[in-house]
C-alpha cells in the first residue's frame, strides 16, 4: 500500500484474505522484524487455523509499517516507535476492506509500543476494537537508562542492534536522500561519521532526526526523542479491552508502568520470559514451544466472541485520486500500490 506521501507500508495476509470470520491486526517489532518472526508465527498460525483444527478460524494480518519486513523506504521518513500514521492507513484499509470484520490488535515490543500510542490516541474512535500487546517497552526513557546500566545492555543488545540498524539505513539511504527535505538528505550521512555506535547513539543522530515530519521533528534531545516515542503515558486514554503481558526478567524492558487507573487495561508481569521469548516444553525430547501463545489466544477468542464490541471510527471517503481518507485528517491516506507483489523479507533483512 501506498500513502499520499508517496511511503509504502504491507499487509501480509497468514491465509488467503477472503479467509476467516475476523481480521486481525499485528505489528511486529524494530524495522528488523516482520512477519517471519517466530513469536509472530507462533500467535497467529493458532488463530488462523481452522476451528475444527483446533484454532480461532480468524483472519490474520501481519501489518509491516515503512521499512519493517523489507519494505523500502521511499519518502524522506524513518521508522518511527512513537509514529502512529503508518498504522492508522493500514486500519483505514482494512476497515474498508472488511466492513464487518471486527478489528483485534496484536504487538509486540516496538510494535506494541505504536498499538498503544494509537489506542490512547485514538480513544473512542479506535478501528481496533480489543489488543492484546507483549514485550511493550513502555517508557523507552527510562528503560533506556536502565538497560544502558548493565553489562549485557552496552556490551551487547545497543551495539548489536545499532549494527543492525546501519546496515538496513544503508540499503535505504537512496530513499531517504531523494526529496525535497535538506534536513534528512543531511542526517542520512551521520551514522557514517561513528565509530563503533551503540543504538542511543544511532538514534541521537538519525532516528531522533528523521522519525517524523516537522515541525515536531528533529528533536534537540535524545532523552527527549525517547520521552515523546513512549507509550505509558497513552494508557490512561485507552477505550478498549486491552491486556498486557510482560516479564520480570526482561532484559530490554527493565521497567513496568504500576498503578494504572484504567478500568479497560488487564496488565500481566510473568516471573519468566525474557524478551518475547516465554519459552517452555515443545514436543519431542528436545522441542520448545512458546507458553505465551495460550493465554494469547484465549483473550482474542474472548474478545472476538464474547465482548460486545461497538463498531468505531470516522467516516471514510474516497478521494480523486483513489486514497481512502477521513475528512478529520485530511493528511493521511493510502490505496493499494500499482502492481502490488510479494517483498522477499529474507533478503530485505540479511545483514
Amino acid at each position: 500500500m501506498a500513502d499520499n506521501k508517496v511511503g509504502y507500508i504491507s499487509a501480509y495476509w497468514m491465509a488467503a484474505p477472503s479467509q476467516g470470520r475476523h481480521a486481525q491486526r499485528c505489528h511486529p517489532n524494530r524495522p528488523l522484524g516482520g512477519c517471519f518472526e517466530s513469536y509472530v508465527r507462533s500467535v497467529l498460525s493458532a488463530a488462523n487455523a481452522p476451528v475444527e483444527d483446533g484454532g480461532l478460524g480468524y483472519r490474520g494480518v501481519v501489518v509491516n509499517a515503512r521499512g519493517c519486513g523489507g519494505v523500502p523506504i521511499t519518502s524522506q521518513q524513518w521508522y518511527s516507535g512513537g509514529c502512529t500514521e503508518d498504522l492508522q492507513q493500514a486500519l483505514m484499509y482494512l476497515a474498508r476492506r472488511y466492513p464487518d470484520a471486527p478489528l483485534l490488535g496484536l504487538g509486540f515490543s516496538s510494535g506494541a509500543n505504536v498499538l498503544v500510542r494509537y489506542l490512547g490516541e485514538a480513544q473512542d474512535q479506535s478501528r481496533i476494537r480489543a489488543a492484546c500487546v507483549l514485550g511493550c517497552p513502555w517508557n523507552i526513557s527510562d528503560n533506556y537508562i536502565s538497560v544502558k546500566s548493565t553489562i549485557l545492555g552496552r556490551l551487547c543488545y545497543m551495539p548489536v542492534t545499532s549494527k543492525s540498524m546501519m546496515a538496513f539505513q544503508k540499503r535505504n539511504a537512496e530513499g531517504l536522500s531523494t526529496g525535497p527535505d535538506t534536513r534528512v538528505s543531511k542526517a542520512v550521512n551521520n551514522p557514517l561519521a561513528l565509530k563503533n555506535p551503540r543504538l542511543d547513539d544511532f538514534d541521537r543522530v538519525f532516528s531522533s532526526q528523521t522519525g517524523g515530519p516537522p515541525p515536531l521533528f528533529p528533536f534537540d534531545d535524545l532523552l527527549e526523542y525517547y520521552k515523546w516515542a513512549s507509550s505509558h503515558t497513552a494508557l490512561p486514554t485507552v477505550k478498549v479491552p486491552l491486556l498486557t503481558i510482560n516479564a520480570a526478567d526482561d532484559p530490554i524492558v527493565r521497567k513496568v508502568p504500576a498503578h494504572v487507573d484504567n478500568p479497560h487495561v488487564v496488565m500481566v508481569i510473568t516471573a519468566g520470559g525474557g524478551h518475547l521469548g516465554w519459552f517452555g516444553k515443545g514436543p519431542g525430547l528436545f522441542g520448545t514451544s512458546r507458553w505465551v501463545t495460550k493465554p494469547v489466544i484465549e483473550w482474542l477468542k474472548l474478545a472476538g466472541e464474547h465482548f460486545v464490541l461497538e463498531k468505531r471510527g470516522a467516516a471514510m471517503y474516497i478521494d480523486t485520486a483513489g486514497f481512502i481518507r477521513v475528512h478529520e485528517k485530511d493528511d493521511l491516506g493510502c490505496k493499494v500500490a500499482p502492481g502490488g507483489g510479494v517483498i522477499d523479507e529474507n533478503a530485505q533483512n540479511a545483514l
